[in-house]
């Protein structure tokens, strides 16, 4: 059986889409489930709203150019991977791309089906490893809880981000009491489980189209922010 990739393409021009669709369906080894815009605006909202495993995205672009698009989605810490397309061949633009996020620059006079495929498989590939090397550094073996410096970064970011809009958003500060006691009665295991319990009930009350962030450490403590 096939494996299936879902694709977003972003390209203003409908000669260009149609190229791409004919290539990735010239692919014997995979199906491609492709969906497309037209527009950094649909583009947005698309990927807020569905997934996707790989987003092909042109640097020329009605309004706002590609670059402005990356860097929106990277903002909106939208995890999926993204290779940047060009008619120009710019080595400055591929550069900034790569700096925004992209995994990958392809120009567009220098596409054929195994470079468009083996460019997507492996941008699929690093940003996987990339998100799992990211995940170990940053969030806790035990709880999978944001880290404190992770905690420390959102927490600038949403300083930044309100001060930018002149908008507000809540800290909630947990304790949990009497933890040392916890360990010191019952064993370092079992306050293990308390914590993991308490992080598992956190994150169970928080709705998922909400952006959470959370720290968890052995020191008694569990911080919660809530970005609205």
């Amino acid at each position: 059986m096939k494996a299936s990739l879902k694709v977003l393409v972003v390209d203003d021009s409908e000669d260009d889409r149609e190229q791409y669709r004919e290539r990735l369906t010239e692919d014997e080894q995979r199906s491609w489930l492709i969906t497309e815009a037209e527009d950094g605006r649909t583009a947005i909202d698309l990927v807020k709203n569905r997934s996707f495993d790989c987003i092909l995205l042109d640097y020329s672009l009605p309004g706002r150019d590609g670059l402005e698009i990356l860097k929106r989605l990277r903002e909106s810490n939208i995890k999926v991977p993204i290779i940047m397309l060009t008619g120009q061949g710019n080595e400055k633009i591929a550069v900034e791309a790569m700096k925004l996020g992209a995994q990958d620059y392809l120009p567009k006079s220098n596409i054929d089906t195994a470079i468009i495929t083996g460019s997507i498989v492996q941008a699929i590939e690093r940003k996987s490893e990339e998100i799992e090397l990211f995940r170990r550094a940053n969030y806790d073996h035990l709880t999978g809880l944001a880290s404190r410096s992770l905690l420390d970064d959102r927490l600038l970011r949403a300083v930044d981000l309100c001060t930018r809009n002149k908008s507000a958003f809540a800290l909630i500060y947990l304790d949990l009491d009497r933890f040392k006691q916890v360990n010191d009665t019952y064993g370092h295991d079992c306050g293990d489980e308390l914590l993991i319990e308490a992080a598992r009930r956190l994150q169970n009350t928080v709705r998922a189209a909400d952006k959470a962030m959370y720290e968890c450490k052995r020191n008694t403590t569990l911080k919660f922010m809530l970005f609205e």
